[in-house]
């Protein structure tokens, strides 16, 4: 699948949806201030209680897209990940934990870098499951 067609479409959906009650959102004095991920704009256009990460995590298709679409992150900005740190510097055997990896996009991009390095990936076990496949 094409990585980057599924973030335009991933962002039209869940983003773009989520934005349209972003003023709302802001504008309530319940949810204006609130730090909590259930006060968020996705949260209204959607008419749920859950999080980002609960509502992927329950629906497979979008979870799948999700994590297709980071990888499409992934191609637009490689040199990021590979620029943010001065990995040379780093011991041979060194253990990179990506919490939070999604499908260990970014791990795999300092892997083909660092091939002496070991990766540890951490993410919610739908992730790691999708990760899998």
């Amino acid at each position: 699948m094409d990585s980057l067609r599924w973030l335009v479409i991933s962002g039209l959906d869940e983003a773009f949806k989520a934005s349209a009650y972003a003023w709302e959102t802001l504008s309530d004095p319940l949810t204006a201030k609130s730090g909590d991920p259930r006060a968020a704009p996705l949260s209204r256009a959607y008419n749920t209680d859950e999080t980002f990460w609960e509502l992927i995590a329950r629906e497979e298709y979008r979870s799948r897209r999700f994590n297709i679409a980071m990888q499409g992150v992934q191609t637009l900005q490689t040199d990021v990940v590979l620029n943010a740190y001065d990995w040379k510097d780093l011991l041979a055997g060194s253990v990179i934990v990506d919490v939070g990896g999604g499908v260990g996009t970014w791990s795999l991009v300092l892997a083909r870098e660092f091939p002496d390095f070991e990766f540890v990936v951490q993410d919610l076990s739908v992730v790691i499951q999708d990760a899998e496949k």
